[in-house]
C-alpha cells in the first residue's frame, strides 16, 4: 500500500471516528444542534477526501474527471454546513452572508452536471503522471471551466462569513473560540482555496490536497466541541452535586423546590414538593395539574398572581390552601420568580414551596384565643388595661373608657402615666419599672391612696391588680383598675351613721342618768307643785331628799 493511500484513508477515518463520536452525543442530546452539524462536516471532509484519492489514482481522464465532478458533492456539505455550524457554535454571523453560500455553493454543484464534464474542466483532455510521496500520481490536462468561478466566490464568501462572525466573537469576550474556531476556518479555507485555484488552473504542478486543509477545520472545530462536550459533562456533575445539596437542605428546611417550563407546560419538583401536594413521585406535573389541587376558593388568585409574574417577569408569594385527592387540606406558602430567555420572553419559573398547616392552625388557634381574651376584657366588670415594657398603653377596655372619659384611640399608644395625676407621675414610672423587674404585690393601693385622672381632670380613688405576662414583644402587665369612689362613700355614710349612732347611744345614757338622779318628792307636795306649775309658781317649802 502506498503513502498516498495510507494518508488519505487514514485522514477518511479520522473525519468518521469524529462524526461518529459526535453523531452520538447528538443522539443523547438532541438540542445539540451543533454536533449534528459538526458530523455531517466531518462526513464530507472523508468523502472528499476519497475523491480526491480517487483523482490521484486515476488511470483515465474520464476516470479522472467523474471523480472530480462527484467530489462537488462533498464540498458542497462542507462549505454549507460550516456557516450553519458558526451560527449555532458561535451564535454570530450575518444571515444573508450565509445564505448567499449556500445559493452559490448550490449553483456550483448543479453546474458541476450540467456544464462541462465538471465544474473544474469543461474537458479532460489527457492525463500526466507526476512524483509525489515516493509515487507517481496522475493531473489532469485540458479545458478549465469559467463556470469554476462561481464555487471559488462561495469560498471567498464563505472567507468574508467567518471573518465577520470571527469579529463578533472577539468583540464579544469569546477570544479563544474566536481565535481556535473562527481563526481555523479563515485560515484553512484561504489555503485551500489558494491550492485549488493554482492546482485547477494549471499554474503548479501538484494534486489537490485541500482535504488536508478540510482537515485542520474539523480538528479545530472538533477540539472546541470536545472542550464543551468536557465543560458540559463537568457543569453535569457540579449540578447533580448542587442539586444533591439542594435537595438536602430543602428536606432539612421542609419545603419543596420546583421549576416550570413554561413553553412545554412541564413541571420538574423535588419529592418533597410531590409530596405536599400528593403527586406520586415519577408523576409527569403540569401547570394545569397544580391549579386543580389548589382549593377552588383560592385558585383564581393563584392563577392570576402566577400569569401576572411570568408576563412582567417578577416575583409572586401567595398563601393558599390545596386539597388532596382523599380530600384532605394543607395550607402551603409558595415564592416564584419568572426568567426570560434571551429574547425577552419568559421561559421558566423556578420557587419553593412550604407547608404550613400547622402553622396556621396555630395561628387560627391565636386568633380564636385572642378573641375570647378581647371577649372577657370586655366582659369585666373592671376597668382593664395592657401595658408594654416601655410603659405604653396596648389594650383597653370600653370600662376603662368610660372611668377615664378619654376615648379608645387616645389611650391606646400612649404612656400609662397619662392615667395618673401629675403629682404621681414620677413615682407611679418608678413604681411600674420595678414590678416589670420583680413582680411581687398583686394588688396596689392596699394600705395606700391611689388616685386616677379623668380626661377632665377630675380625680378619684382607685385600686389597681397586676398580672405580670410575657410576650415575644417582651414582659407586659395587665392592670384591673376598680373605681373605690363608691366604696368611699359607701365608708363614709356608714362612719357618719355610726357616729349619728354613737352620739345617740350618749345622749341617751345621759337622760337615763339624769332620771335617776332627780329628788323625789311627796303626793301632797306633788300636787302642789303640779298645780304650782300649771300657774308658773312652786311652793316656798323645800324639797325633801329620799
Amino acid at each position: 500500500m502506498s503513502w498516498v493511500t495510507i494518508i488519505w484513508s487514514m485522514t477518511a477515518a479520522a473525519c468518521l471516528t469524529l462524526a461518529g463520536i459526535h453523531f452520538l452525543v447528538w443522539c443523547q442530546r438532541r438540542a445539540a444542534r451543533a454536533d449534528l452539524v459538526f458530523t455531517l462536516t466531518s462526513v464530507g471532509i472523508a468523502f472528499y477526501a476519497g475523491c480526491e484519492l480517487s483523482i490521484m489514482l486515476a488511470k483515465t481522464s474520464e476516470q479522472f474527471a467523474a471523480a472530480l465532478r462527484w467530489m462537488q458533492v462533498p464540498t458542497w456539505v462542507v462549505v454549507v454546513s460550516l456557516p450553519v455550524f458558526v451560527r449555532l457554535h458561535l451564535r454570530a454571523g450575518r444571515r444573508w452572508l450565509a445564505w448567499s453560500v449556500f445559493a452559490l455553493r448550490s449553483l456550483a454543484l448543479v453546474l458541476s452536471f450540467l456544464s462541462g464534464q465538471n465544474l473544474n474542466y469543461r474537458e479532460v483532455t489527457g492525463l500526466r503522471r507526476i512524483p509525489f510521496l515516493g509515487e507517481t500520481v496522475s493531473l489532469g490536462v485540458g479545458i478549465p471551466n469559467p463556470w469554476m468561478l462561481v464555487g471559488q466566490l462561495s469560498l471567498l464568501l464563505l472567507v468574508i462569513f467567518a471573518v465577520d462572525a470571527t469579529i463578533t466573537v472577539w468583540r464579544r469576550g469569546d477570544r479563544r473560540q474566536a481565535v481556535v474556531t473562527g481563526g481555523s476556518i479563515v485560515f484553512f479555507t484561504v489555503t485551500g482555496m489558494a491550492q485549488a485555484v493554482l492546482v485547477l488552473w494549471q499554474i503548479v504542478d501538484m494534486p489537490l490536497t485541500e482535504s488536508f486543509c478540510f482537515l485542520g477545520i474539523v480538528l479545530a472545530m472538533g477540539y472546541e466541541m470536545s472542550r464543551e462536550t468536557l465543560r458540559a459533562a463537568r457543569l453535569s456533575d457540579e449540578l447533580r452535586e448542587s442539586e444533591e445539596r439542594m435537595t438536602l437542605a430543602s428536606a432539612a428546611a421542609g419545603f419543596g423546590v420546583w421549576m416550570w417550563s413554561i413553553a412545554p407546560d412541564q413541571i420538574w419538583a423535588s419529592e418533597r414538593w410531590l409530596n405536599i401536594f400528593g403527586f406520586p413521585p415519577d408523576a409527569v406535573v403540569t401547570f394545569d395539574m397544580l391549579l386543580q389541587r389548589i382549593h377552588p376558593d383560592d385558585r383564581e388568585a393563584i392563577d392570576r398572581q402566577v400569569r401576572r409574574a411570568v408576563t412582567e417577569g417578577t416575583e409572586y408569594a401567595a398563601e393558599y390552601r390545596i386539597v388532596l385527592p382523599d380530600g384532605a387540606q394543607r395550607w402551603v406558602a409558595a415564592r416564584g420568580r419568572a426568567y426570560s430567555d434571551g429574547r425577552g420572553k419568559a421561559a421558566r419559573m423556578l420557587g419553593a414551596t412550604l407547608e404550613i398547616t400547622q402553622r396556621k392552625a396555630a395561628e387560627t388557634a391565636l386568633k380564636e384565643s385572642n378573641e375570647r381574651f378581647r371577649r372577657v376584657v370586655e366582659a369585666s366588670p373592671s376597668g382593664i388595661l395592657l401595658v408594654d415594657q416601655e410603659g405604653r398603653i396596648t389594650l383597653v377596655n370600653e370600662q376603662l373608657i368610660q372611668l377615664f372619659g378619654y376615648p379608645r384611640n387616645e389611650l391606646v399608644g400612649q404612656a400609662v402615666e397619662l392615667l395618673a395625676p401629675e403629682r404621681f407621675r414620677a413615682e407611679h414610672q418608678a413604681l411600674r419599672e420595678l414590678f416589670q423587674k420583680a413582680p411581687s404585690a398583686r394588688m396596689m393601693g392596699q394600705g395606700r391612696e391611689l388616685s386616677g385622672r379623668r380626661k377632665d381632670g377630675t380625680e378619684f380613688p382607685l385600686e389597681i391588680g397586676l398580672s405580670h405576662l410575657r410576650s415575644p414583644e417582651g414582659i407586659l402587665v395587665l392592670a384591673s383598675v376598680v373605681d373605690l369612689t363608691a366604696r368611699k362613700q359607701a365608708e363614709a355614710e356608714a362612719l357618719r351613721q355610726r357616729n349619728e349612732l354613737a352620739h345617740v347611744a350618749r345622749v341617751s345614757t345621759m337622760g337615763e342618768l339624769a332620771f335617776f338622779a332627780r329628788p323625789r318628792i311627796e303626793p301632797a307636795a306633788e300636787r302642789d307643785s303640779a298645780q304650782c306649775r300649771s300657774r308658773g309658781a312652786f311652793p316656798a317649802r323645800s324639797l325633801t331628799r329620799p
